[in-house]
């Protein structure tokens, strides 16, 4: 069951006095592959967004961090031997 005291782990967020809300928003993913003819080299790229909901809004205010969407992107070339 949740609390409006739980914590965000990976984030290392908590509201002890539970006024943050419950909604700590939601993850938008994509990742795009291609591989050579001889399956040898493979390209990789993803991109990810994190639109905070009222809980990670209202503790970052109070830290004095940006409210708005993180986003993520990478890009990799790898070869098989």
């Amino acid at each position: 069951m949740s609390s409006n005291t739980d914590s965000f782990v990976i984030g290392k967020y908590q509201d002890p006095s539970g006024q943050s809300g419950d909604d700590i928003g939601h993850t938008v993913d994509s990742r795009i592959r291609f591989w050579t003819d001889d399956k040898a080299w493979m390209f990789d790229a993803g991109f990810s967004l994190l639109f905070a909901g009222n809980y990670l809004e209202s503790i970052r205010e109070q830290e004095g961090l940006p409210t708005s969407t993180t986003r993520f992107g990478y890009v990799q070339l790898s070869y098989q031997f």
